[in-house]
C-alpha cells in the first residue's frame, strides 16, 4: 500500500507535466514596416498579425525553413477580406502579390510545425 501511495502522485506528475511541455507553443516574432519575421516551436494554433507597409509595395518574398508539419498562411486587406491562402512546407522561396491599402493581416496556422518563416518585400 505504501508503494503505492508513492507511485500513484509520481505518475499524476509526470502524466501532466508532459502534457503541459508538449501543449506549450515557443512564439518569436517581430514585425517591420512591410515584414514580419516569425520563428515557433510546435505551433499548433492560429496567430495573426498586422503588418504595416507605407511604401505601398504589391510584391514579396517568403522564405521559410519548416520541419515535418505544413504551415498555412492567410493574407486578409483591413477589411478582413481575403487576399491570397498559401501552404508552406521543407525550406524554399516563394513570391507573392497582395492588393492591399495600408497595411494587411498574416494568419498564420498549423497543427505543430516547428521552424520560421520570413516576409518581405521583394
Amino acid at each position: 500500500m505504501r508503494n503505492l501511495t508513492v507511485i500513484i502522485p509520481l505518475l499524476f506528475m509526470c502524466f501532466f507535466s508532459t502534457s503541459f511541455i508538449d501543449h506549450q507553443n515557443q512564439w518569436e516574432n517581430e514585425i517591420t514596416d512591410c515584414g514580419l519575421r516569425m520563428k515557433f516551436v510546435k505551433l499548433r494554433k492560429t496567430q495573426e498579425f498586422e503588418v504595416p507597409c507605407k511604401s505601398q509595395t504589391k510584391k514579396f518574398v517568403i522564405e521559410y525553413k519548416l520541419n515535418s508539419e505544413i504551415v498555412k498562411l492567410d493574407f486578409y486587406n483591413k477589411n478582413k477580406q481575403l487576399l491570397q491562402t498559401t501552404e508552406l512546407s521543407g525550406t524554399s522561396k516563394k513570391e507573392i502579390s497582395l492588393d492591399y491599402s495600408g497595411s494587411f493581416l498574416v494568419q498564420i496556422s498549423s497543427k505543430g510545425g516547428t521552424g520560421s518563416v520570413l516576409i518581405k518585400t521583394n
